[in-house]
């Protein structure tokens, strides 16, 4: 390979990736098959890479590179100079940033993730939010103290949201969200009553049931990893190296199902990036653009198409052999879509789906940025849930224990959620309009050409666009809560 500016940057970002993926090696191990006494050792792991990928994303020698590029590019006439350029700008933005954080908070942050995620897990075991409160006080101290470094011109919270959501701000999510937080309970509280069934299937059942929807999908078993986990998540360790994890939940025949979709989409959008080159990989405009176009993909998977009426006519007689009550598919696809206020954010029905989101939203930015003590969270959550779901958790571990974005200090994440249901719903409007209704293509099987569409519309782009931009782009629209919402009613009312 020649010798360039561009090339000798490459092969550094590179080298980033590598260590890069090794941490997230590490942490696949972490949540799903390492021994809990190997816990304090892999803390002292993961804080070591996260300080050495610290020192290289913000070593001089990063950003003599990133600049010699730059001026190379500067004085060549070269047909990708523009997303070279963009790739430049990007690498320049998170250089600067890398800039301003001390390593010794890089380190503390490390390991106060490690310990947080290590005590939220026995915490929620033994529901007692007491032990689990002093680490989350920890870790928020040393956000905002993150936030406090960065300094931009940005509350602590939307500095700390930018990783997960690139320009996002308190303003435009108050505009957005405030007309699902007044449409969704009045909506809630008139859809028909439907009594939920007690059954269940069996752990190895609910296993064949989440290999045989992937296999539906038309999933690569050479490229993607299928593991268990506390909780469902997906990632990427390499360009040809992709996990997903799932759980099973006594009690709730759907969860692991549903869950593998979900992490399907999150999957599928990041082997769709674009990888024109080995080194796409490493390079910024190879990247997810960020978490709520994330979520759109992954709720598309598990909302429009898992919960969709075709698809539970195409699955009832495999549910069916492994357990399954109920007499045809109808009543399957119904129960599939219960909408009831519950405690519990990941078992939640689309359309109180976002409540949830909302309460958390707001309860991270009061501990962020206003008077919300960790000690006062427990009773703060469960005042919130009656207030705006009408249910009151009756213990921590289906209370403000049940999630772990908390315990690793990722605050600035959840409205990514509740985003990506309103863009999913605004794509998903174009799609039929391109290639027809899902249905149809549910009952058609057509599962290569819906990913084909994606990959053609959303995947490929990368971080060429923000999220805002990208739906912009493929609808035509400015994102809003209007498709969403229309979408939601016609479901409600061919639910009756």
């Amino acid at each position: 390979m020649e010798e360039t500016a561009w090339n000798k940057l490459g092969a550094y970002l590179k080298e980033t990736q590598i260590l890069g993926s090794i941490q997230s090696t590490l942490y696949w191990d972490q949540n799903t098959t390492m021994p809990k006494e190997g816990s304090n050792w892999r803390a002292e792991q993961l804080t070591y890479i996260a300080k050495k990928l610290h020192k290289r994303n913000s070593s001089q020698e990063f950003g003599d590179l990133i600049n010699s590029a730059e001026v190379e590019l500067s004085t060549l006439k070269d047909d990708k100079k523009e997303i070279k350029v963009q790739n430049i700008n990007l690498l320049n933005k998170e250089y600067t940033r890398q800039k301003k954080i001390d390593p010794l908070l890089v380190e503390k942050l490390a390991r106060a993730k490690s310990k947080g995620y290590q005590n939220w897990q026995q915490a929620k075991l033994d529901n007692d939010y007491e032990i689990f409160q002093p680490f989350l006080k920890e870790l928020i101290n040393l956000r905002k103290e993150e936030a406090n470094q960065l300094a931009e011109d940005l509350s602590p919270w939307e500095t700390l949201a930018q990783p997960y959501e690139p320009d996002l701000t308190k303003s435009f999510l108050n505009k957005t969200f405030t007309a699902l937080k007044e449409t969704i309970p009045p909506l809630l509280k008139n859809v028909k009553k439907r009594k939920k069934e007690v059954w269940d299937i069996d752990p190895n059942a609910q296993k064949v049931l989440c290999s045989m929807l992937l296999d539906e999908f038309g999933r690569k078993k050479e490229l993607l990893s299928v593991a268990e986990s506390p909780h469902p998540f997906s990632i990427t360790l390499g360009p040809r190296d992709f996990r997903i994890t799932t759980r099973i939940v006594k009690g709730e025949p759907f969860s692991s199902f549903l869950a593998t979709a979900h992490e399907w989409g999150h999957s599928i959008y990041e082997q769709g990036l674009p990888s024109q080159t080995h080194q796409w990989f490493a390079w910024p405009l190879g990247q997810a653009t960020s978490m709520a176009v994330h979520e759109s993909q992954s709720l598309f998977w598990e909302n429009r198409i898992t919960k969709s009426k075709s698809f539970a006519k195409s699955f009832f007689k495999r549910f069916s052999n492994q357990g399954c009550p109920h007499k045809s598919y109808k009543e399957l696809w119904k129960e599939m879509n219960i909408f009831k206020a519950g405690l519990n954010r990941v078992e939640a029905d689309e359309l109180s789906y976002g409540l949830h989101i909302l309460i958390r939203t707001e309860l991270e930015i009061e501990m962020i940025e206003g008077n919300l003590d960790t000690r006062d969270l427990s009773y703060e959550w469960n005042n919130r849930y009656k207030n705006l779901l009408g249910v009151k958790p009756l213990k921590d571990s289906e209370g403000c224990l049940q999630d772990v974005h908390w315990s690793e200090g990722a605050f600035g994440y959840f409205p990514s959620y509740l985003l990506g249901h309103l863009i999913s719903a605004q794509i998903s409007t174009k799609l039929e309009n391109d290639i027809g209704s899902i249905e149809d293509l549910i009952e058609n099987r057509s599962y290569e050409k819906i990913i084909f569409w994606l990959n053609n519309n959303v995947h490929k782009y990368g971080r060429t666009l923000n999220s805002m931009e990208l739906v912009l782009k493929v609808t035509n629209l400015e994102l809003s809560s209007e498709a969403f919402i229309k979408y939601m009613k016609n479901k409600i009312r061919d639910l009756d």
